[in-house]
């Protein structure tokens, strides 16, 4: 009977550890599989699979470019942009604190190889609003980036001279727009480019 009752205590400080009154900890451990659910689908599946993970004004940040999408139609475009380019994202490491997973990011896809580039790497953090996704914060890893720079350059520079019009619409602000169009442009572009050279 004392087995049983160390037991049964054990359990229920667990339990509290675990599940405390406030619901948090469930949204946490909801978040973290929500994170590893967007990037298991990523470029993968359909966006509107995807979007359930969201809340209802999420945010995607990434450095040197700032805010990529906001709200829940440029999640969509987002989403849809890593399936026309056939994106497939890897989880290489993964930490929850409070509202917030960080991780490390693996993302290939076809425009990537088609420039001969390794996957990139990306530091990200998601931040985390009763569990679902609400902004998205990630940055290039230095030596992904210099290798993009240096592969992607000849293909930018014949962009800018031989489809200037197609630049613009690529990126209208001058940053790059990640909606399905651009991504299966982008893809007929760099072909094009590599058919002339």
């Amino acid at each position: 009977m004392a087995r049983n009752l160390f037991w049964l205590l054990i359990f229920a400080g667990c339990a509290a550890v675990i599940e405390p009154g406030d619901g948090r900890a469930g949204s946490y451990l909801r978040g973290g599989v929500n994170v590893e659910r967007f990037v298991e689908g990523f470029g993968q599946r359909r966006p509107s699979r995807l979007l359930g993970l969201f809340t209802s004004e999420p945010g995607i940040e990434i450095a040197g470019l700032g805010v990529v999408a906001q709200g829940r139609a440029e999640i969509g475009d987002f989403l849809a942009y890593g399936q026309a380019v056939q994106s497939r994202l890897k989880l290489l490491e993964l930490q929850t604190e409070a509202d917030s997973v960080f991780c490390r990011l693996e993302e290939r896809n076809i425009w990537l190889e088609l420039l001969g580039c390794s996957p990139l790497q990306y530091q990200a953090v998601f931040l985390l609003e009763d569990g679902k996704i609400n902004r998205v914060r990630i940055r290039l890893e230095p030596a992904s980036r210099a290798e993009l720079i240096g592969k992607g350059l000849q293909f930018f520079n014949w962009l800018k001279h031989q489809e200037p019009q197609l630049l613009v619409q690529l990126m209208p602000d001058g940053r790059f727009q990640f909606t399905p169009e651009n991504g299966s442009r982008l893809l007929e572009l760099i072909r094009s480019w590599q058919r002339q050279n």
